[in-house]
């Protein structure tokens, strides 16, 4: 893996990106652990030390989550919720429950060892 690929924002950063009226800061937990297979202790202190610690910087609330690698389980739906994360999104879905569960939306990543042509390809495919 390239070094760039594990890159993230500093704290003044991610507060100057939340100023933006078009960037919404969201969470993707702190650990970047697959939060489906730990357990839902662990997974559920990770998503609320992520929440409170961006909401500290930003002086917003963190309304949505990308689940690390998509990692997630129905279970997980459920506490994320009642954290307050009114969005959440995997890269798939992994039940087919999640087809008309409106709490959980599939996304595309965008990746820092990518170039503007791979991460165009990887969004449109």
């Amino acid at each position: 893996t390239e070094p760039t690929y594990w890159k993230v924002l500093s704290d003044e950063q991610i507060k100057t990106l939340s100023k933006d009226p078009l960037i919404e800061i969201g969470s993707h937990a702190d650990n970047h652990n697959n939060l489906g297979k730990i357990s839902l202790h662990l997974a559920k202190d990770e998503l609320i030390y992520s929440k409170v610690k961006l909401e500290s910087i930003i002086k917003k609330n963190i309304l949505s989550i990308a689940y690390p690698d998509g990692s997630y389980n129905r279970e997980l739906i459920d506490i994320a919720e009642k954290i307050g994360y009114k969005y959440q999104l995997a890269c798939g879905y992994l039940y087919k429950e999640d087809l008309g569960d409106i709490r959980i939306l599939n996304r595309k990543g965008i990746y820092t060892h990518l170039d503007y042509h791979q991460q165009l390809s990887e969004i449109l495919c």
